[in-house]
């Protein structure tokens, strides 16, 4: 399946790129800017202004940010994804680069993914991302249990954290508990500061 890229809006300076980064975390040799990807639709878009508060988050609670750009991932594969086997983490998609232009940003990611294909009975299964090769702290919430008939459900995950200056990598990924596949998913990489 071919990617395309659909560049919505450009921002003032490059604070964000697409590179091609596959499965198991592999960061690619490429220089950062290059927009390529295996697949997926990355729109990558800035608006200038658009003051955003959240509430509740140690990050950024209580303050006014402004969103710096956004970054959109959306596929449906054709065959699903396989994640063959239990108790391992899969990325299901290519590493984005994102570059904070100030001293700290905030980087909000959301995320809704479809899991099924399931036939073991307690199957958990969580989305979540690591940042810069680590893993989120505190740890992605479990979404439940894959039903065992194949079909499939969607979860979702909403997510805030801080950021310091300079460029750091995000890379979606999935965990099952027993062997899974993975369908539709669309992710929303928002950048802001305070």
């Amino acid at each position: 399946m071919n990617m395309a890229f659909t560049i919505l809006a450009a921002a003032a300076f490059s604070v964000v790129s697409v590179s091609t980064a596959w499965a198991q975390g592999s960061l690619p040799a490429e220089a950062p800017g290059r927009a390529t990807a295996p697949r997926g639709t990355a729109l990558l878009g800035s608006r200038p202004v658009l003051p955003e508060t959240d509430a509740g988050l140690a990050c950024c609670a209580g303050l006014s940010h402004v969103l710096l750009s956004t970054i959109l991932l959306q596929d449906s594969p054709n065959p699903n994804l396989k994640l063959p086997k239990g108790k391992t983490t899969y990325n299901f998609t290519s590493v984005v680069f994102i570059t904070c232009p100030v001293a700290v940003c905030t980087l909000e990611i959301e995320a809704m993914v479809q899991a099924g294909q399931n036939k073991t009975a307690g199957n958990l299964w969580y989305i979540c991302a690591d940042i810069d090769d680590k893993s989120i702290s505190p740890t992605c919430p479990y979404q439940g249990t894959l039903p065992t008939n194949g079909s499939f459900v969607a979860g979702h995950y909403a997510w805030s954290t801080s950021l310091k200056k300079g460029m750091h990598t995000v890379s979606p990924n999935a965990f099952v508990t027993a062997p899974a596949g993975l369908a539709s998913y669309h992710l929303a990489y928002r950048l802001y500061k305070p």
